[in-house]
């Protein structure tokens, strides 16, 4: 942040990487979280940089990688203070990147599994994410005046009930793509700990 390096590429001056994913959301996702930390005690120009790489209003999108442009649309309207932009992220992108969509779409199918990458079964993998991020801002907001409409809720109580869990054996969640199988203790227990905000979910299936 103190010293921004030129993209080769665009040649502006930022954090970059040569990996797509990484420019388009790794990167902010890591600002995000610093400058929402940190703000008081970065400088202006950090600060600065931090919020010219965080999209302004997310994405309508659907599935994880639309959700990861709109968190730090979310993120970048908490660092600039803007309630008015946090409210209008939550009701014109978070509250429909939770949604059901073809096979092909990266979305919750029909069956409440979750597909990306085309008609392949991703509920552990972008769909891993997509619960833990969806589950920590339906908490988060609940209550509040920024708070997601119920049928976002019982989208997401489907989705974990009556598709997430029938995943799930012992400690293995469902391997996706033949590759990514239990690392270590716990590896279906996140998907548990993250269930547990379920029961704030006030008014739903949950």
């Amino acid at each position: 942040i103190r010293h921004p390096v030129e993209n080769p590429e665009s040649g502006i001056p930022g954090a970059w990487s040569q990996n797509w994913w990484e420019n388009g959301n790794g990167v902010q996702l890591r600002f995000s979280r610093i400058g929402v930390i940190l703000k008081k005690e970065l400088s202006k120009a950090a600060i600065d940089v931090i919020l010219r790489k965080l999209d302004v209003n997310g994405s309508v999108g659907s599935g994880q990688n639309a959700l990861w442009q709109t968190q730090n649309a979310l993120y970048r309207a908490l660092i600039a203070d803007d309630a008015a932009q946090f409210k209008k992220v939550v009701e014109q992108n978070l509250a429909v990147n939770l949604r059901r969509g073809g096979l092909n779409d990266e979305a919750i199918q029909v069956d409440n599994s979750f597909h990306a990458h085309g008609n392949l079964l991703y509920t552990n993998g972008y769909g891993r994410s997509l619960f833990r991020d969806m589950s920590f801002w339906i908490d988060t907001l609940a209550g509040t005046d920024f708070a997601l409409p119920q049928q976002v809720i019982d989208l997401m109580g489907s989705y974990m009930l009556d598709g997430t869990r029938w995943m799930i054996r012992g400690d293995l969640l469902e391997v996706y793509l033949g590759y990514t199988a239990t690392k270590k203790p716990g590896y279906a227990g996140n998907i548990l700990h993250t269930g547990r905000h379920s029961g704030q979910f006030s008014g739903s299936q949950l």
